[in-house]
């Protein structure tokens, strides 16, 4: 009795290739399987972010928002970029931008204050550049532009600062932007109803203060035409690095502020230099340079706005001398709301007005 029965090898080939058909279908299984558990778990890996982006959005308030740091000199500057909660705002940056490093242009989702809703930041290498190894970065404080309002990082930080300023106003407030013609303006116009924004540009020597020109209202930041303690609040974004004089320009708009006024403004301001420079000077009429020549855009002159000064923390004291009782370096930083970098923004204040002695 044979123990084996005989197989033909025409029976024997075809059930190996039955075997091996059926083994080549559950290793293409296990791999379709593999790859749908992988695509399900980069699928909640993408959609992590994007639940806690809108959970904290949710949670987020205008007075929740607050400055890692508020500094009144060169010495706290020091003391806070040696901090933990300075340390911990870079390096959250550098992990960013380092996992886009090699892309030209990218978007973060996040939360925009001025169009109150969560768009994606667009983030390109205009203004910014490509360095010699293939890497690229952004201009931080002029990229992350918001899609719906066209603002940029730094015009969104200080929109989120004028809200803040207006929310808690029961009446009117009177809003002086040295800044007409800029799609600032035209969001602070559009959005703070109730309010009375007042808009201008410096359209040259040959104008009157306050007269409009084709709709555009001339100011000179050193002889305004606005009324003694007529304003609540001055914004100003890359404006006064262009004057000659800024200590007569902090001057005249601390004789238009209200008692309880305030500045929020911006600069190109040098955080590590304790002196301002001089990069130009008017002197009888004459531009007198110390410096080679900078410009900046300006949307009035294709030729461009010259710098006449680089702030450093003098600025502080400058204002203080020329009419603020408080003159203070507020530093923010939120991926969240965009604000990618760490953006130095300051905030003047005038003399609160003094309550009546009794009688």
């Amino acid at each position: 009795m044979k123990l084996f029965p005989l197989v033909s090898r025409s029976r024997l080939n075809r059930a190996i290739c039955e075997r091996d058909e059926a083994r080549a279908q559950r290793d293409a299984a296990l791999i379709e399987k593999d790859a749908a558990l992988a695509q399900r778990d980069a699928v909640r890996r993408a959609r992590r972010p994007t639940e806690e982006i809108i959970r904290l959005v949710a949670s987020f308030s205008l007075t929740d928002f607050r400055p890692l740091g508020v500094l009144r000199s060169l010495a706290e500057w020091r003391d806070f970029s040696a901090s933990d909660i300075c340390c911990e705002a870079l390096q959250t940056d550098a992990r960013l931008l380092a996992a886009r490093e090699r892309e030209p242009e990218w978007s973060l989702l996040g939360y925009s204050t001025p169009a109150e809703q969560l768009v994606e930041f667009k983030v390109d290498t205009e203004a910014g550049g490509r360095c010699a190894d293939g890497r690229y970065f952004p201009n931080l404080p002029e990229r992350f532009v918001c899609p719906v309002s066209n603002l940029n990082n730094r015009q969104r930080l200080m929109a989120t600062l004028l809200l803040q300023a207006v929310s808690s106003r029961e009446d009117c407030a009177i809003i002086y932007m040295p800044e007409q013609v800029t799609p600032f303006f035209d969001w602070a116009r559009g959005t703070l109803h109730g309010h009375n924004v007042i808009g201008s540009e410096y359209l040259g020597e040959g104008h009157c203060p306050g007269a409009v020109i084709d709709g555009v209202r001339h100011e000179d930041l050193l002889n305004l035409s606005l009324a003694d303690a007529s304003v609540d609040i001055v914004v100003s974004n890359d404006v006064l690095e262009h004057i000659p004089a800024p200590e007569q320009s902090f001057r005249e708009l601390a004789r238009v502020l209200r008692p309880d006024g305030e500045i929020l403004l911006h600069i190109p301001f040098f955080l590590n230099e304790g002196a301002s420079r001089k990069r130009a000077e008017l002197i009888q009429g004459t531009i007198v340079h110390h410096l080679a020549p900078e410009f900046h855009g300006n949307p009035v002159s294709p030729e461009g706005s010259l710098v006449f000064t680089d702030f450093g923390w003098d600025v502080l004291e400058m204002a203080r001398s020329e009419g603020f009782a408080s003159a203070t370096v507020e530093i923010y930083h939120s991926v969240l709301l965009g604000h990618v970098g760490l953006h130095p923004f300051f905030r003047f204040r005038r003399q609160a007005r003094r309550a009546h002695p009794p009688e």
